[in-house]
């Protein structure tokens, strides 16, 4: 199989990301397949949320775990900033 043939069979959806800086953290939110969940037909896309957080002699990045779930993309993409954006007030 050559790499266009594939790229051909990718779902492009899961290659979209949201970059958002939030109270100077740094937010990226990937979509990622549900393919780990059972019922893939209840909940089709996971997000990867990684926060970077600043420091005074660096950064640190952190991966936010969540088993959330979404139908669409742009839930998905909308629903793993609002994840991020909690885990940082927690840590606030």
């Amino acid at each position: 199989m050559s790499t266009t043939q594939y790229l051909a069979a990718v779902d492009q959806t899961i290659m979209e990301s949201r970059r958002e800086v939030y109270k100077g953290w740094k937010i990226l939110v990937e979509i990622s397949g549900a393919s780990r969940y059972e019922d893939a037909s209840m909940c089709m896309y996971a997000p990867r949320i990684v926060v970077t957080e600043q420091l005074s002699i660096g950064f640190r990045e952190l991966d936010v775990a969540t088993e959330h779930c979404f139908m669409t993309p742009a839930q998905c993409l909308q629903g793993g900033m609002m994840i991020a954006r909690d885990f940082i007030d927690r840590r606030g």
